[in-house]
């Protein structure tokens, strides 16, 4: 783990594993029933603060106040179809989830993965596990996540869940 890392574990809680925003994306969010926006720093995980559940939380890092940072819940964020923004390409992130997925796709029973667009020109991965056939195209299973990770985990589970039973 990175410094950085340790050091906003430290701040501001455990790092959620999923959540529907990102460390850098930039939103849009309502503070003080004013429109606002930022860049998320930190995601934390959901925890438990005397005897209340806490929801994931963003840590962000206003742009009209650089030197601040505030804690946004999901519910202040705004969407707005105008407003998304394209992430910037990682192509070495590409490059990974690339062999990642061609890899998995050689094993005894493959996990295949592809990579879609909704309407919204958004992203999406459909996974499949096991050989397409015309009695099933989709292999044993299939489904879809907007990330690579919850999509490979969701596989991983259902394939496990199918080899004991």
């Amino acid at each position: 783990m990175s410094a950085h890392q340790n050091d906003m574990e430290k701040s501001w809680g455990m790092a959620a594993t999923h959540a529907e925003h990102r460390v850098l994306d930039s939103i849009l969010y309502v503070r003080n029933g004013q429109r606002c926006s930022g860049t998320i720093l930190w995601v934390c995980a959901p925890a438990t603060c005397a005897d209340q559940q806490q929801p994931v939380r963003y840590v962000v890092r206003p742009d009209d106040r650089m030197e601040e940072l505030e804690l946004v819940f999901s519910c202040n964020i705004l969407i707005d179809e105008a407003c998304k923004q394209e992430r910037p390409p990682a192509s070495t992130s590409c490059a990974l989830e690339q062999a990642l997925i061609a890899m998995l796709s050689t094993v005894s029973i493959p996990i295949n993965i592809q990579v879609e667009t909704d309407d919204d020109g958004q992203p999406y991965y459909v996974w499949f596990i096991g050989e397409s056939t015309p009695q099933q195209p989709w292999g044993l299973y299939v489904g879809t996540d907007r990330n690579l990770t919850s999509a490979l985990k969701l596989a991983l589970e259902r394939l496990i869940k199918h080899l004991q039973g």
